[in-house]
């Protein structure tokens, strides 16, 4: 019985010691300083750096811990960060802002330790009071550096040794800074045919020096295309279409369905600009070819004399609707002789292989290089007209143009000359004028001698065979010569008459 006795003893008196135990009660008015400060500015010196309320005493040698926001920087190079740089008051009689006795800080945990000094304790309210925590005015503005990402909310938490737990807010915000630069956060889609819509449009967005959206700019934003990755050299040898500037909306301009395309293979880059923001330079972007859909006859010659090779031999591409050479395509190619464009007027035929493939040897099974070089080709029959050399896609290797064979191609229009007035042997022209020799005739009478000058002009002026402008050059170095020999005997026979006539 005295066993039980004692238990209920020892149980009434820990019941009645627990009564009295009064839990500390939550801090009250946190406040953190710098939230509404600019993103990636430091607090300033002599600035509030935190407030807040106890509700249990604090103490000399008490301690007061801030958890400052995520992504804060503290200062944390030797002599930088000091306990001189802070102040702590409670606010009442007989305190003043005396800097800790003590600091502690934590880089990687965002937290600062105060040892409370006894000058910074009230008289009249002995610990349980307002306290402000300030940057002190021998602070260097460089001890606490504000996020750099801007976020709606941020938290802040104060702990004292002497309550029950960090008391936290989360009502911290920072500012975005002034715009300064473009950035591209969503990249067209890579590869892409020529002249076909980027599947994925490319989205550029206003930000500031530390990538946050500058989301009340609407500027305007301009896309160009370049060849280098720095975005210095503009293309020359395409053309980027489409919708190629807008406005942007909440700091983002996409260009989703405004049908940015390019029109030549290969790789370019997209810088988007507006004013005198830092310009951006998207990723790489790579054309590739598109279908076959025409013929471009890349070589060929200007003039042709009739039974001789042309000097410029037909090379034919195969390439997309842009001119973009298909190299892959080793299709087999036939050519002939139209007297109008687009297969239409009197057709003649070639002389020579005619139908070959577009591949490195011109035949079947050679490697695919979309295009077709031919060899050995002429035209026997006088054209001083002219006509067109036309090649199409042969699908059915027949040598004839077909209706279902659609990819086609002509060259200019081009003259043929005679080589030869009978012989299918190349003859060599030369032009030799024919001349008559000027002289005198002398009359002898009785009286005496009457000597009489008779001037006999030079004859048969010399005359081409064909223009001088589809002249060869040996072709008109002899003209030239020829001319050359008629003026020198023309000259001579005026002399001699002058010389006569004295």
């Amino acid at each position: 019985m005295k066993k039980i006795f004692s238990i209920l003893t020892v149980l009434l008196f820990i019941f009645a010691l627990s009564a009295n135990i009064t839990k500390a009660a939550a801090l009250t008015g946190v406040v953190y300083g710098p939230s509404g400060s600019t993103v990636g500015t430091y607090v300033p010196a002599s600035s509030i750096l935190g407030m807040f309320t106890t509700t249990t005493a604090v103490t000399a040698g008490s301690t007061i811990l801030f958890n400052i926001p995520n992504n804060s920087v503290i200062n944390v190079t030797d002599g930088v960060t000091v306990a001189s740089d802070f102040t702590i008051q409670e606010l009442g009689a007989g305190s003043a802002p005396t800097a800790p006795s003590t600091l502690a800080y934590s880089f990687d945990n965002h937290t600062l330790t105060f040892t409370v000094a006894a000058g910074s304790l009230s008289s009249d309210t002995a610990g349980v009071g307002s306290f402000v925590v300030k940057m002190s005015s021998t602070a260097g503005g460089n001890e606490i550096r504000n996020p750099q990402v801007a976020t709606t909310t941020g938290a802040f938490a104060v702990t004292t040794s002497v309550g029950d737990g960090a008391t936290t807010i989360s009502d911290v915000t920072f500012t975005i800074a002034a715009a300064s630069k473009l950035a591209f956060t969503g990249q067209p889609s890579t590869p892409t045919v020529a002249s076909t819509a980027f599947a994925t449009q490319p989205i550029v967005t206003i930000q500031d020096a530390y990538g946050n959206t500058r989301t009340a700019d609407t500027s305007e934003i301009t896309i160009s295309a370049y060849t280098d990755a720095g975005c210095t050299t503009a293309v020359t040898a395409g053309t980027l279409s489409g919708t190629l500037s807008m406005n942007a909306v909440a700091g983002v301009a996409d260009f989703l369905g405004l049908g940015l395309k390019y029109n030549k293979v290969g790789t370019i880059y997209l810088k988007a600009a507006t004013g005198s923001l830092t310009s951006a330079c998207s990723a790489a972007e790579v054309i590739t070819v598109g279908a076959a859909s025409k013929l471009i006859v890349s070589s060929y010659p200007t003039v042709g004399y009739t039974y001789s090779n042309f000097g410029t031999q037909p090379v034919v591409q195969i390439t997309d609707a842009d001119s973009n050479v298909v190299t892959t395509d080793n299709s087999q190619i036939s050519i002939e002789a139209y007297t109008t464009t687009n297969f239409a007027g009197t057709k003649s035929e070639f002389n020579g292989t005619s139908t070959i493939y577009a591949t490195d040897d011109g035949l079947v099974g050679g490697a695919a290089t979309g295009i077709a070089t031919f060899a050995g080709i002429k035209y026997n029959t006088v054209n001083t007209t002219g006509i067109f050399l036309c090649a199409w896609v042969d699908t059915n290797g027949d040598g004839t143009k077909d209706g279902g064979e659609t990819i086609t191609g002509c060259s200019p229009v081009f003259k043929i000359y005679p080589n030869s007035s009978s012989a299918p042997a190349p003859v060599t022209y030369t032009n030799t004028p024919t001349t008559t020799s000027a002289g005198t005739t002398t009359t002898t009478t009785s009286a005496g001698t009457t000597t009489t000058t008779t001037f006999v002009a030079a004859t048969n002026v010399p005359t081409t065979i064909k223009p001088v402008a589809q002249m060869t050059v040996a072709e008109k170095t002899s003209y030239i010569q020829s001319l050359q020999l008629f003026l020198i005997n023309l000259l001579t026979q005026l002399f001699n008459a002058l010389k006569a006539a004295r």
